[in-house]
């Protein structure tokens, strides 16, 4: 039974990113055994337990046993077939089972490619929904630290203002978004240090018009809503 849960559980994957890319609702998939499965989503809540992820070669067997497999699921062939990725729910499967980092999973889906464009690219969604997926403590802090091997952080911080108005990516960008300010205020990053971060010190008399003045007012008010900073 669970290894049919396995297939189930990939599945989540793209359901859960077709979620943020078109703005639809993910089905629910049903289980009768709720306890023992949770769907993967971008939520850092909804983890999947490494006891079901299962090979690939495993779960397969199993579907035939049961004449259940992964073209049997309804609406996912048209579901996948809206991300650029061509890697399939079972190759995640085979990936997850085998530990592989976020980064790695980052490369193969060619995310890399796309430079300060990267939010416009669907296939961010899958690269989340897998980084939920293998990493149980903090998954924003492993996509982020995949992003800062290489960009700055002010092009970051640029990049997450940007995604936030994609409606694909809005969820995965305010999420990045919010990680990275929590990890400035770890860094005892007060305003006036992240307003040099943002590189606003070097841009004069047009400040009021340069859109990083948005994100450093929006670092204030993450700053000063802290207890600690009152």
């Amino acid at each position: 039974m669970l290894r049919r849960y396995a297939v189930l559980v990939l599945a989540a994957v793209f359901f859960a990113g077709s979620d943020a890319a078109t703005g639809t609702k993910m089905p629910v998939l049903a289980s009768s055994n709720p306890a023992s499965v949770r769907s993967i989503s971008t939520d850092k809540n909804h983890v999947v337990p490494n006891r079901f992820l299962l090979s690939e070669s495993i779960a397969r067997e199993d579907d035939e046993e049961r004449g259940f497999g992964l073209k049997s699921i309804p609406g996912l062939q048209k579901l996948t077939s809206q991300f650029k990725t061509k890697i399939t729910p079972g190759t995640l499967l085979n990936w997850a089972n085998k530990e592989m980092s976020p980064d790695y999973v980052f490369l193969k889906l060619k995310l890399d490619k796309d430079g300060k464009q990267l939010f416009d690219n669907p296939d961010i969604n899958v690269w989340a929904a897998y980084a939920n997926a293998v990493v149980k403590s903090n998954p924003e802090e492993a996509m982020l630290t995949t992003l800062k091997a290489r960009y700055s952080d002010d092009v970051l911080a640029k990049m997450f203002d940007a995604g936030k108005k994609v409606t694909q990516s809005n969820s995965v960008a305010t999420k990045l978004q919010t990680q990275q300010m929590e990890n400035w205020m770890a860094a005892k990053n007060k305003p006036n240090d992240v307003f040099k971060i943002l590189l606003l010190d070097k841009v004069g008399n047009t400040i009021l018009d340069n859109p990083m003045l948005s994100i450093w007012t929006n670092y204030m008010r993450f700053f000063n809503a802290k207890p600690e900073n009152r």
